[in-house]
Protein backbone atom coordinates (compact mmCIF):
# COMPACT_ATOMS: atom_id res chain seq x y z
CA UNK A 1 0.00 0.00 0.00
CA UNK A 2 1.39 3.35 -0.82
CA UNK A 3 1.93 6.31 1.83
CA UNK A 4 -0.30 9.21 0.73
CA UNK A 5 1.68 12.69 0.87
CA UNK A 6 -0.33 15.68 1.07
CA UNK A 7 0.92 17.94 -1.32
CA UNK A 8 1.76 21.59 0.13
CA UNK A 9 1.83 25.04 -1.79
CA UNK A 10 4.75 26.38 -2.78
CA UNK A 11 7.18 27.67 -0.60
CA UNK A 12 5.70 25.87 2.38
CA UNK A 13 7.60 23.03 4.44
CA UNK A 14 6.03 19.87 5.19
CA UNK A 15 3.64 19.76 8.02
CA UNK A 16 5.81 19.33 11.39
CA UNK A 17 9.49 19.78 9.72
CA UNK A 18 9.35 23.33 11.33
CA UNK A 19 8.19 25.03 14.64
CA UNK A 20 6.78 28.28 13.31
CA UNK A 21 6.20 29.43 16.68
CA UNK A 22 9.07 29.05 18.08
CA UNK A 23 11.56 30.18 15.06
CA UNK A 24 9.50 33.27 15.18
CA UNK A 25 9.62 34.27 18.25
CA UNK A 26 13.50 33.42 18.25
CA UNK A 27 13.75 36.08 15.26
CA UNK A 28 11.48 38.81 16.89
CA UNK A 29 13.90 38.46 20.25
CA UNK A 30 17.12 39.37 17.74
CA UNK A 31 15.42 41.76 15.77
CA UNK A 32 13.57 43.52 18.14
CA UNK A 33 16.83 43.46 20.47
CA UNK A 34 18.60 45.16 17.59
CA UNK A 35 16.22 47.47 16.13
CA UNK A 36 13.62 48.22 18.64
CA UNK A 37 9.85 47.41 18.34
CA UNK A 38 9.22 50.37 15.70
CA UNK A 39 12.18 49.96 13.66
CA UNK A 40 11.94 46.15 13.71
CA UNK A 41 9.75 45.35 10.10
CA UNK A 42 7.97 41.59 9.79
CA UNK A 43 9.63 41.35 6.72
CA UNK A 44 12.97 40.82 8.43
CA UNK A 45 11.42 38.72 11.16
CA UNK A 46 9.97 36.75 8.44
CA UNK A 47 13.15 36.14 6.70
CA UNK A 48 15.05 35.05 9.71
CA UNK A 49 12.53 32.93 11.09
CA UNK A 50 11.96 30.91 7.34
CA UNK A 51 8.08 31.45 8.04
CA UNK A 52 5.01 33.22 6.53
CA UNK A 53 2.98 36.02 7.34
CA UNK A 54 0.24 33.64 7.91
CA UNK A 55 2.23 32.03 10.48
CA UNK A 56 2.66 35.10 12.38
CA UNK A 57 -0.83 36.18 12.32
CA UNK A 58 -2.15 32.56 13.07
CA UNK A 59 0.29 32.23 16.63
CA UNK A 60 0.39 35.85 17.11
CA UNK A 61 -1.95 37.88 15.79
CA UNK A 62 0.44 40.87 14.50
CA UNK A 63 3.43 42.24 14.89
CA UNK A 64 2.00 43.67 18.65
CA UNK A 65 1.26 40.37 19.69
CA UNK A 66 4.31 38.96 18.47
CA UNK A 67 6.45 41.93 20.93
CA UNK A 68 4.32 40.99 23.71
CA UNK A 69 5.22 37.05 23.02
CA UNK A 70 8.66 37.46 23.19
CA UNK A 71 8.23 40.03 26.38
CA UNK A 72 6.60 37.41 28.15
CA UNK A 73 8.82 34.83 27.28
CA UNK A 74 11.60 36.76 28.55
CA UNK A 75 9.78 37.92 31.55
CA UNK A 76 9.18 34.20 32.02
CA UNK A 77 12.74 33.39 31.68
CA UNK A 78 14.43 35.50 33.72
CA UNK A 79 12.15 34.85 36.60
CA UNK A 80 13.04 31.29 36.60
CA UNK A 81 16.97 31.71 36.32
CA UNK A 82 16.46 34.09 39.32
CA UNK A 83 14.35 31.58 41.32
CA UNK A 84 17.14 29.07 40.92
CA UNK A 85 19.68 31.18 41.44
CA UNK A 86 18.06 32.02 45.18
CA UNK A 87 17.09 28.51 46.14
CA UNK A 88 19.52 27.15 48.85
CA UNK A 89 21.44 30.49 48.82
CA UNK A 90 20.41 31.54 52.50
CA UNK A 91 17.15 33.33 53.65
CA UNK A 92 18.91 37.20 53.80
CA UNK A 93 18.15 39.88 51.22
CA UNK A 94 21.79 40.43 50.58
CA UNK A 95 22.43 36.95 50.26
CA UNK A 96 19.81 36.16 47.59
CA UNK A 97 19.91 40.12 46.07
CA UNK A 98 24.05 38.71 45.44
CA UNK A 99 22.65 35.54 43.50
CA UNK A 100 20.04 37.56 41.79
CA UNK A 101 22.88 40.14 40.10
CA UNK A 102 25.09 36.68 39.62
CA UNK A 103 22.04 35.22 37.88
CA UNK A 104 21.42 38.76 35.99
CA UNK A 105 25.43 38.61 34.84
CA UNK A 106 25.01 34.67 33.52
CA UNK A 107 21.41 35.85 31.46
CA UNK A 108 23.07 38.99 29.85
CA UNK A 109 26.29 37.04 28.77
CA UNK A 110 24.28 33.94 27.73
CA UNK A 111 21.52 36.24 25.66
CA UNK A 112 22.40 40.36 25.66
CA UNK A 113 18.81 40.44 23.54
CA UNK A 114 17.46 39.67 27.07
CA UNK A 115 18.31 42.79 28.75
CA UNK A 116 17.61 44.96 25.39
CA UNK A 117 14.06 43.65 25.96
CA UNK A 118 13.58 44.03 29.27
CA UNK A 119 14.96 47.36 29.35
CA UNK A 120 13.59 48.96 26.43
CA UNK A 121 9.89 47.42 26.99
CA UNK A 122 8.41 50.21 29.02
CA UNK A 123 9.95 52.79 26.61
CA UNK A 124 8.52 50.79 23.84
CA UNK A 125 4.51 50.29 25.42
CA UNK A 126 4.94 54.31 25.94
CA UNK A 127 5.75 55.13 22.46
CA UNK A 128 3.52 52.61 20.63
CA UNK A 129 -0.04 52.67 21.67
CA UNK A 130 -0.55 49.14 20.03
CA UNK A 131 1.76 47.84 23.31
CA UNK A 132 0.10 50.11 25.88
CA UNK A 133 -2.69 47.67 26.43
CA UNK A 134 -0.43 45.22 27.49
CA UNK A 135 2.68 47.16 29.44
CA UNK A 136 4.61 45.00 31.25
Amino acid sequence: MAKSVTRRGPGRAPAGTVDGRSALLRAARVVFAARGYAAATTREILAKSDTTSPTLHHHFGSKAGLYCAVREQVTAEILAEFEAATVGCGTGFTDRLDAIMDASVVINERDPAVSRIVFAAPIESGQNPELAHSAA
